[in-house]
């Protein structure tokens, strides 16, 4: 459902000439899909997708304590209680040794809920050809980068200004990508439910090599075969 309200969103914005802001919600739904098939092929990261919740609780609940104390003052004590024993409970999961050239360790705290980073969970459940077509051009228009600057200037432009909303620019590149990822959420939903999807991925295939012509397809690492 998140992959599809993020292509409902995508459509929506490409349909207003927002093509960048589209492409915005494409990494969303691209990294929402590989986390899909990480998780269904490798099952013991479910629990940590959930736990990590606790982590992002208890960096908000440090924000409010720094900068919103009345805010925080307000929440019931038991919750905050709770808060404090889930975070407690699950912190640990997200920890990890590093050896030092001298042979000391030290610990590290990861980032996000997986120890993967989000190219390699990309690589090991067949979108790698998918996240590297799109998500470095996403990153940059994101994050505002030099490349994301330029990327919010049409070809032709030479006074350093951007182009202003309705246009086709990154339209196709918007929806393209989501296409593809959405393929890959019906196989992985189809796998993890054991049922069929209706239409069948070599419809859907087919939608997409229909829609989209001499366009590569998504590279079909999940699709090929059920792993």
């Amino acid at each position: 459902m998140m992959a599809g309200v993020g292509t409902t969103e995508v459509i929506t914005l490409v349909g207003n000439g927002m093509g960048q802001g589209a492409m915005k919600i494409v990494r969303n739904v691209l990294e929402t899909a590989i986390n899909m098939e990480y998780i269904r092929r490798f099952p013991e990261q479910a629990q940590l997708y959930l736990d990590w919740h606790w982590v992002e609780v208890h960096k908000l609940n440090a924000y409010m304590e720094e900068y919103l104390p009345d805010s925080l003052a307000r929440m019931a004590p038991e919750q905050i209680a709770a808060n404090k024993a889930n975070y407690q409970r699950v912190k640990d999961q997200f920890r990890y040794s590093v050896t030092r050239p001298d042979g000391s360790t030290r610990t590290e705290k990861q980032r996000t809920w997986c120890r993967d980073d989000l190219s390699q969970r990309a690589t090991k459940t067949g979108f790698a050809e998918l996240y590297a077509t799109a998500m470095p051009q996403a990153n940059q228009i994101l994050h505002g980068s030099i490349g994301g600057l330029l990327n919010h200037m049409g070809s032709e432009k030479v006074d350093g200004r951007i182009d202003c909303p309705p246009s086709h620019s990154w339209a196709a590149q918007a929806l393209i990508a989501v296409h593809g990822s959405m393929i890959q959420v019906v196989q992985t939903a189809g796998w993890a439910l054991n049922v069929g999807p209706e239409p069948s991925i070599e419809s859907l295939m087919e939608d997409y090599m229909a829609a989209w012509g001499d366009e590569p397809p998504p590279k079909r690492g999940c699709l090929t075969k059920r792993r």
